[in-house]
């Protein structure tokens, strides 16, 4: 038996239909394969530059010149290569070695520009703390005084000029201590950390005032010491000066001028600050034994001496020599002036500067 052949031919159209439709079905499934390779290669490529090259890849041309940032682009490429046939199992040191060298130039860069940001605010924000501080302080800070008004009213007349009396190795130490019971306010005054900007010049002013006790030394004498009262004036400045943050040097601090900041290139004054310090303060100061003959014949205004010569005279001083006694006296002319002026012995006592029991001991000793 066989078949027409016009069925004939309808089987074989059947058949090459069914060839033809698994053969796009095969074609199809290839396509779709092949999609989903390329997806996945996508997909461990796109892996791949998040890990390796995510904001790396547009601060290479920030940070990296014309030529290296070519060359870590090409060792991003291979980097990502590298990530997709390791399935992301690699060692640090397998990486291509210009990805590694320029990716940590990137990071280097980027922390020297950060920590340079950083400085820079934080000198900003120092230059304002300053600037908030200096005129905190300016308004605060009084213009010249009259240090007179300072010392004590009740001090007899030129008492301020006794001063001379001290030698300089006295002046000096005497300056010294000053200096030291007056610097702790100033620290105070200035925190520690502003010191660096803001300055101060000292000028001392003192007033003394004797004091007295009777000794023998051979002959009847007064021991004269000096009470001293000081005022201490300082002159406050804000200075130019430099200050580290980070590792960048600032020259500080930024004024405005005329509308515009610019560096501060001279000191520019603030004001003055004033200290008084007395007795409390301030140790006496033990200045010289003198006897008792040469005391009373100043006093009396008297050239000669009992027992004694002058050896040396001048407008500035007056030095004596006395018998039963060892040492040469000098009497400076302020220190002579005071005793005249004081109005002797009793205006001594009268004044505080000898007690009353050394009073009635000089009237009973002294002729």
């Amino acid at each position: 038996y066989s078949l027409p052949q016009y069925d004939t031919w309808i089987i074989r159209t059947m058949l090459r239909f069914k060839q033809l439709l698994r053969k796009v079905y095969q074609q199809k499934e290839a396509e779709e394969e092949a999609e989903r390779e390329r997806a996945e290669l996508a997909a461990k490529r796109h892996e791949g530059f998040e890990i390796l090259g995510k904001g790396l890849w547009g601060e290479a041309k920030r940070y990296l010149d014309e030529n290296g940032c070519q060359k870590f682009h090409d060792a991003v490429v291979e980097a990502i290569d590298l990530h997709v046939k390791t399935g992301g199992k690699y060692k640090e040191l397998e990486l291509p070695f210009d990805y590694r060298w320029y990716r940590d130039e990137i990071k280097v860069a980027k922390a020297k520009e950060q920590a340079a940001i950083n400085a820079q605010i934080q000198a900003v924000r120092f230059n304002q703390g300053l600037k908030h501080f200096t005129e905190k302080l300016k308004a605060s800070l009084p213009s010249k005084q009259n240090t007179a008004k300072y010392f004590n009213k009740d001090i007899r007349p030129s008492a301020g000029d006794l001063y001379e009396c001290l030698s300089p190795e006295q002046q000096d130490k005497l300056m010294d201590i000053v200096r030291k019971v007056a610097e702790p306010r100033l620290q105070q005054l200035i925190p520690e950390v502003y010191r660096d900007f803001v300055s101060w010049k000292n000028s001392h002013y003192y007033q003394l005032r004797p004091i007295a006790d009777y000794v023998f030394e051979g002959v009847p004498c007064l021991a004269v010491s000096f009470v001293v009262e000081a005022v201490v004036e300082s002159e406050i400045q804000l200075i130019p000066s430099q200050r580290v943050f980070g590792d960048l040097r600032f020259n500080l601090p930024v004024i405005n001028n005329e509308g515009c900041g610019a560096v501060l290139q001279e000191p520019k004054f603030l004001g003055y600050f004033y200290q008084h310090f007395g007795s409390k303060a301030l140790p006496a100061i033990r200045w010289q034994i003198i006897p008792l003959t040469i005391v009373t014949a100043i006093i009396q205004r008297k050239m000669v001496v009992k027992d004694a010569q002058i050896v040396e005279m001048s407008d500035a001083e007056t030095t004596y020599e006395l018998k039963k006694f060892e040492d040469l006296v000098t009497i400076p002319a302020v220190f002579r002036d005071w005793l005249r002026k004081i109005g002797g012995f009793e205006g001594m006592a009268e004044d505080g500067a000898i007690s009353n029991q050394v009073l009635q001991l000089i009237s009973e000793v002294t002729p």
